[in-house]
This record gives C-alpha cells, structure tokens and sequence, in this order.
C-alpha cells in the first residue's frame, strides 16, 4: 500500500491565486467601516479568514455589514483570480497518479471556481468555508476531509500557503506537511509553522511526493 493515499490541498494562494483580490476586498471593508487600514504585514495573520479581520480591526462594525463590503469587492475583482502556473495540469497528475484528492479552504466558493476552471471532477471531496463551524487553523476542516475520505492522517499530505493550513494539518495528526511560496505565507512563517517540505513551484510537487513516499 502507498505511504500517501490522499492529497489535501488549499485553494486561495495555492491553486488559486487571489492575493490581491483577498487584500483589496478585506483593506476596502476596512477603510469604508473604520477609516482606516492596517499594513499587509499587520493583516497576514489574520488574512486567511476574513471573519478574523473583521475580529482583530473591526470588531465594533457590525459583522454583516463588514462581509457584505467584503463580498461586493471579492465580486468585483473575481475576474482577476487566476489559477498559479501549473495548478490544473498537478491535479490531473496527482488524480492520475491514484491519489484521493481533497479541497480544504475556507472560501464558499469552491465548487464553482473549481467547476468554472474544469477541475472541479478531480476532487473526491470539497470543505468549504460553510462545511464547519471552524475554520483553519483549526483542524475541524481537516478532519472533515478525513471522515469523508475515508482515510487516515499517517497516509495524507497537506499541501498549503499558509501557517493555518499547516496547523490545521498538524492538529488532525497529518503526517506530511508541504508549503507552497507562491501564495499568502512568506517562507519564514511557513518555517515558523513546521511545515515539513517548503517548495516555491508546483513543478516541485510531485518530487516531493517522491520523497515522502520514499522515507
């Protein structure tokens, strides 16, 4: 039996890239709710979940008003998110490859970014933002995936750009953490983290893989 039987893999600044869309949207609500807005460095810890803005900057702000200002600009400039290069021809390799695949993000618009880019068929199962009570770092989306996998965490890998995937990962006793640089997460948080592999390409993925497989 292969070491690695199942796949995770984050969407937002790691398939799909939506830097600038996330960091608009979010610094939009900002400054239209509070006058004022934080630096990039000062959002990054908060930036994988806008609800944990809204928390940290804006918590007087009524939290409907904040997500329909963060919303309304995520609709704006959704035609600018893109997948990274590479992203769509990995998950055809990882499916044909016979890995389980998933996709644990904190977006709800999941499925149909996926279906829109014809990959959304690849995936065996999608968590969501509206999936779990919890969101990343917290492992309850993690474990989700797992339950309906059907597979055990010594045989998955999680695949991120962020600390809170890796954390969410480790907390649902994941063996095998890989980070991607492209996205949110500089290399030095995703050390910070205890990511186990820190790659700056897809290109590097399925070598990685090897690797772990190998151990």
């Amino acid at each position: 039996m292969s070491k690695i039987q199942a796949v995770l893999i984050d969407l937002d600044g790691t398939i799909r890239d939506s830097k600038s869309v996330v960091y608009a949207a979010v610094e939009n609500a900002l400054m239209k709710h509070t006058g004022k807005v934080p630096s990039r460095e000062e959002l990054l810890p908060y930036i994988h979940h806008h609800e944990d803005v809204h928390q940290a900057f804006a918590e007087h702000v009524e939290p409907e008003e904040f997500m329909a200002s963060y919303w309304a600009k995520v609709e704006e400039l959704r035609p600018m998110m893109k997948p990274y290069e590479g992203a769509n021809e990995l998950i055809a390799e990882l499916k044909s490859a016979g890995y389980r695949l998933a996709i644990v993000t904190s977006a709800v618009s999941a499925p149909k970014y996926l279906a829109s880019h014809g990959v959304a068929d690849f995936f065996d199962v999608i968590i969501g933002g509206n999936d779990t009570a919890e969101h990343k770092p917290h492992p309850a989306p993690v474990l989700k995936a797992l339950k309906l996998l059907k597979v055990s965490p010594e045989h998955v890998v999680m695949i991120g750009d962020l600390p809170a995937d890796i954390e969410s990962a480790k907390a649902a006793k994941v063996a095998n953490t890989i980070s991607i640089t492209h996205g949110f997460g500089t290399r030095a948080m995703l050390e910070a983290a205890g990511s186990d592999y820190i790659i700056d390409s897809f290109s590097e993925v399925l070598n990685t893989l090897k690797k772990i497989e190998a151990k």
